[in-house]
């Protein structure tokens, strides 16, 4: 054998002087003899017979004991004691295991917590909590339970690992008392799946604060943990602070998902922002009580579903367009025949066309939530190129019977949001324009020199939906050395206006009312050509030239 610190082995025989004699034995623990055998020799030499001094030991009469507690504030208080009023579960053993890890000894905990192995030789033991009648070296509690912590002694204290093992528990010559073990009824959490309800869509929150339910016995649910980003959801608000996934850039106020969230369970508040469509929201937590002990993880599902809902609008003939900021009918004259609206979706591909009715009304019927455009056109298959009937002009484009428009004259209604309730009045204006038209008048001989001829009223022009306000003349006329409109003369640009005239501008408008045009056309043999448009009181126009 080795020997330890200030120790030897044993030299085969030792001899010391018989004066002052001491010697210490050791016994091997258990019921044994110990016999030590010896000689003298004396002041002659001579050695005497050989003896043996026997000592006949007993193994000690001592017994192994201990409780379980129910300490429902495990150790808070850093003690394995009895904190609870409930009893203890039933069906709980506790089993003495050696140093081998064999089972030496099973009995049954009683009512109280107590448990005895009675007498049990000395040696170092290890104490497993379970349900096994017949014994068992593995914890177990019944569903429900949890350890609390082990503890040798009835003072403060813990074994540092709480497994429901009580190792290193050294059996020697007196009793062992307090072998303690401690269990707790742990919060307890539910699943909870909601009613069925219409998806809000969009950036639009679902209140889910009171929905997260759990209980518990032993003690007081201090904060709630969400294990996970919850699934099928664009953004969660927990107490205030907005998450986003993992992966995903948080906008202005947000933070992406840290892994886990925990706060307090008193004023709690959570928001989930559920993803559009058919979608079922997963919330899963637990909650940790006033002991440390955590629950079991639920989950809170809320199943959303695709809303009904509905895309309609009207075409109206609106003779006085946008000059009263609204898009409505203001003629009594019927809209033209054989026009069609077509949805667009956000990648600009047609998703259903419907005709447009005699009264105006069209209606796409159900569509799925989403942001859409309508385009109104002449193409029974559908078409994304708004288009009308000729001698037809778009007067402006709203959502919603109130005033205003989209900004853009165009036969396309963009940005319209379905979401969860029906979106009505996506509405059209259309016009029949004034017309003009090319004259050709009879040929006359060219009075020459800077005599003018009088073209006041050769201009022709209609309008079936307004009245002409203005006649524009579009370029300074061809084969012409002034033209007088009105009371001002006109020369052509890049030349010198002689006095009372000006340069042409580009364009001139003129009221049609009292309205005069004088030409004087150049010398010799020459075609003069005025060409104009007119704008009625609605702003609509149609250019034509003469």
């Amino acid at each position: 054998q080795t020997p330890g610190s200030g120790q030897q082995v044993w030299p085969g025989t030792v001899t010391v002087p018989v004066t002052n004699l001491t010697v210490l034995a050791d016994p091997k623990d258990g019921q044994v003899t110990v016999q030590v055998p010896f000689y003298v020799t004396d002041n002659g030499g001579a050695k005497s017979n050989t003896s043996t001094v026997m000592v006949p030991f007993t193994t000690p009469v001592v017994s192994l004991s201990g409780n379980v507690f129910h300490d429902a504030n495990a150790l808070t208080d850093t003690t394995v004691n009895s904190t609870s009023q409930l009893a203890i579960p039933t069906g709980l053993y506790a089993t003495l295991v050696d140093a081998n890890g064999q089972a030496v000894k099973t009995v049954a905990v009683g009512s109280n917590g107590a448990y005895d192995f009675g007498t049990v030789t000395p040696a170092t033991y290890s104490v497993v909590l379970h349900q096994t009648s017949t014994g068992s070296t593995t914890p177990a509690l019944p569903s429900g339970w949890i350890n609390t912590g082990e503890h040798l002694g009835a003072n403060a204290g813990s074994d540092g690992t709480v497994n429901g093992i009580l190792p290193n528990i050294t059996v020697a010559t007196t009793n062992v008392t307090n072998a303690n073990f401690g269990v707790q009824q742990p919060p307890m959490t539910s699943d909870k799946t909601l009613p069925s309800r219409v998806n809000p869509g969009g950036t639009t929150t679902v209140n889910l604060s009171n929905e997260f339910t759990f209980s518990d016995v032993d003690g007081t649910p201090q904060t709630i943990t969400f294990t996970q980003f919850p699934a099928n959801t664009t953004t969660v608000t927990i107490n205030g602070t907005t998450y986003v996934p993992a992966g995903q850039t948080p906008g202005s106020g947000q933070q992406v998902w840290p892994g886990t969230v925990t706060v307090p369970v008193t004023n709690l508040t959570v928001l989930a922002d559920p993803k559009d469509g058919q979608v079922t929201v997963q919330v899963p937590f637990y909650v940790t009580d006033n002991g440390g002990a955590k629950s079991n993880t639920s989950t809170v599902m809320v199943p959303f579903t695709t809303p009904v809902v509905s895309l309609s609008g009207n075409v109206f003939h609106d003779a006085n367009a946008l000059t009263d900021t609204t898009v409505n009918s203001t003629s009594q004259l019927a809209i033209p025949t054989g026009l069609y609206a077509t949805l667009v979706d956000a990648n600009g591909q047609a998703v259903k066309t419907v005709a447009v009715g005699s009264n105006g009304a069209y209606d796409f019927g159900t569509v799925t939530p989403a942001t859409y455009s309508v385009v109104l056109h002449q193409t029974s298959t559908g078409s994304t190129t708004p288009a009308l009937p000729s001698g037809w002009i778009n007067t402006g484009e709203h959502l919603g019977a109130n005033a205003g428009s989209d900004g853009t004259v165009n036969g396309i209604l963009p940005n319209i949001t379905v979401a969860t309730t029906n979106v009505t009045n996506a509405n059209f204006g259309v016009q029949q324009p004034p017309v003009t038209s090319d004259k050709t008048l009879p040929s006359r001989v060219n009075p020459g020199g800077t005599t003018t001829v009088n073209l006041s009223n050769e201009f022709t022009f209609s309008d079936v939906d307004g009245t002409p306000q203005t006649i524009t003349f579009t370029q300074f006329p061809a084969n012409t050395t002034t033209v007088t409109i009105g009371t001002t003369t006109y020369v052509p640009a890049g030349q010198t206006p002689g006095s009372g005239q000006q340069v042409w501008p580009g364009t001139v408008t003129v009221p049609v009312t009292n309205l005069t045009v004088l030409a004087d056309p150049k010398d010799g043999q020459v075609t003069v050509q005025v060409p104009f448009y007119v704008t009625d009181n609605g702003g609509a126009r149609v250019t034509r030239a003469r």
